[in-house]
């Protein structure tokens, strides 16, 4: 964490297991929510987020994250209302049509205390080929 010539604290944190634009979006939006930040940059390419803030980041708060778990799963498109009933979310999930017709992928952040239960409706409304990644090792 360094100070620079606008009082702004810059911290940079590494992280695993991004691997796209959407992934980036999604820790973005969780370190949104776990401090007070003025800007917050991830990059999967680096795998890394730069983190911008008033006062010197609150390493607890950012540590939340790391109950978090990124999930993305494949779903019938025409339960996709009843599956994002299901999801909490950091704000919505991210959903994109699959090249199969009737099918779409959908991605969010689950909390890990409420995963195994989530996961088990999921599956009961058809979710398929469900991958679970880690928001771990944040911290440099």
């Amino acid at each position: 964490m360094k100070g620079n010539a606008l009082n702004m604290y810059e911290t940079k944190v590494k992280i695993d297991g991004m691997m796209c634009g959407m992934c980036e979006s999604h820790i973005n939006d969780t370190i949104r929510k776990a401090a007070p930040v003025k800007k917050v940059t991830s990059s999967h390419a680096k795998g890394e987020a730069v983190v911008l803030t008033d006062e010197p980041l609150d390493i607890e708060a950012v540590k939340a994250a790391e109950d978090k778990k990124y999930v993305l799963m494949n779903v019938p498109t025409d339960r996709l209302k009843e599956i994002t009933e299901v999801l909490p979310g950091i704000k919505s999930p991210t959903i994109m049509p699959l090249a199969t017709e009737g099918w779409s992928s959908v991605h969010t952040v689950l909390d890990q205390k409420c995963f195994w239960e989530i996961i088990g409706k999921l599956k009961a409304l058809g979710a398929q080929g469900i991958l679970v990644l880690p928001i771990e090792k944040m911290i440099l």
